[in-house]
This record gives C-alpha cells, sequence and structure tokens, in this order.
C-alpha cells in the first residue's frame, strides 16, 4: 500500500486515483415527445426511467416503451447489455446493468466500458455513488450532473488486473442475468394466469404431475 496524495489515503501500489472517464464514456439520455403517438403506440424497445429500478443487479425491461422512430427522435441512444445505468434525479443514486437493449430518459446516465469490462465498472460506479454521497449530505443528495461524475477521483486498479478480475467474474455476472430474465418471465406467467384461475377461466387439475398444473 502506498499513500496517495490526491486521494488522501493509501492504496495498492500501480493502482491510481482518477475519475471513472479513465475506464468509461459518460453518455445521457432523453424523452421523444409524449403527444406523438407514434413515438410510443406499440412501441417494444425498453425505456427506462429512474421509477423502473427494481434493485436488480440487470435490468430485463421497463414500464415504458418506445417505437424506433421514438428512438431517432430522441437524445437517447439505444444502449445495448452491459451498459451502466445511474438514476441522476428522483430515485437518485441508483444502478443498473442493462440486460436487454433499451433508451434512458434524461433523470439517468449511462457509463459505457472502453474495453468491454462491465463487471469492473459496475464495482467502480458503487465507489463513485459513495463518493458522491460523502461529498454531499451523508446518503441525501438532491441530483447528480455529468460534472459530478468527472470531478470525482477515484480509486481504479491497474488494466492489468481488471482484466484478470472480469474473466473471473465474468460467469457469475452471465448467472446472475440468466436468473433475472427466469424470474421476470416466471413472473409474466404468473401475472398471466393468475386473473384466469381467479375467474374460472382456468383450473388446477390435481391428477397431473407437478409439471402440468394448468388445464385450459
Amino acid at each position: 500500500m502506498v499513500w496517495n496524495e490526491h486521494i488522501k489515503r493509501e492504496i495498492p501500489e500501480g493502482w491510481e486515483s482518477s475519475n471513472i472517464c479513465k475506464i468509461a464514456y459518460i453518455l445521457s439520455g432523453g424523452t421523444p415527445s409524449k403527444s406523438i403517438k407514434q413515438y410510443w403506440e406499440k412501441g417494444n424497445l425498453p425505456f427506462f426511467g429512474p421509477t423502473d429500478y427494481n434493485g436488480n443487479v440487470f435490468q430485463i425491461d421497463t414500464a415504458d416503451h418506445i417505437t424506433q422512430e421514438g428512438l431517432d427522435h430522441c437524445a437517447s441512444s439505444l444502449f445495448e447489455e452491459g451498459v451502466i445505468i445511474i438514476t441522476a434525479r428522483g430515485s437518485i443514486g441508483k444502478l443498473v446493468i442493462v440486460g436487454a437493449p433499451m433508451a434512458m430518459n434524461q433523470s439517468c446516465y449511462a457509463l459505457r466500458s472502453k474495453n468491454d469490462e462491465c463487471e469492473y465498472l459496475y464495482y467502480l460506479t458503487i465507489q463513485l455513488i459513495d463518493c458522491l454521497k460523502a461529498k454531499g449530505s451523508g446518503s441525501v443528495f438532491k441530483s447528480i450532473i455529468a460534472s459530478d461524475i468527472e470531478n470525482s477521483s477515484l480509486c481504479i486498479a491497474e488494466a492489468s488486473l481488471v482484466t484478470r478480475f472480469c474473466k473471473v467474474i465474468k460467469p457469475f455476472f452471465q448467472t446472475i442475468k440468466d436468473n433475472t430474465i427466469e424470474i421476470s418471465e416466471l413472473t409474466r406467467q404468473r401475472d398471466e394466469l393468475l386473473p384466469l384461475l381467479m375467474n374460472g377461466q382456468a383450473q388446477i387439475n390435481s391428477d397431473l404431475s407437478a409439471t402440468k398444473h394448468i388445464s385450459m
């Protein structure tokens, strides 16, 4: 461990103090006009906002969806899997990894890894949020702006170590993502079947095995 004068604490030898832009690009979002129906009606592109955060590591779907035309007429890109989204207003300081291509509104920022190492970026973003909280009023701060991200000094590991770390941890993140997708699909099936059971359109057949409960 060696003393780092910039962040006023000891860090591992070979590591450095820098902002998150050392390993990631900062990207912003935007919302297409709500008054233009063709931007929203029958949209199939997930559109993330702070209220979509549900505590999962990966964000698979969202409440709102936009069309391709809506995407073409807003400031947001379609962010690919592995991009980190930070909520900057409303429910502030929450973060998720994009688990399926999606756009986002202007109340969020996105971080895209420069070396496709989103796993390390995820943990570095947690460090960033802790840093912002420390500079603000404890765990409460009103909003995040791009300069807050750019001016926050973090302890960043050397590149070779980051690569080795991501190689080890990537399968665990993939398992988390796969489980999140499966839970989402099971939840969707439950929500579709429960009303049918409640109004008598479907019933439980006790003579069938556990894998074939529902008859319609």
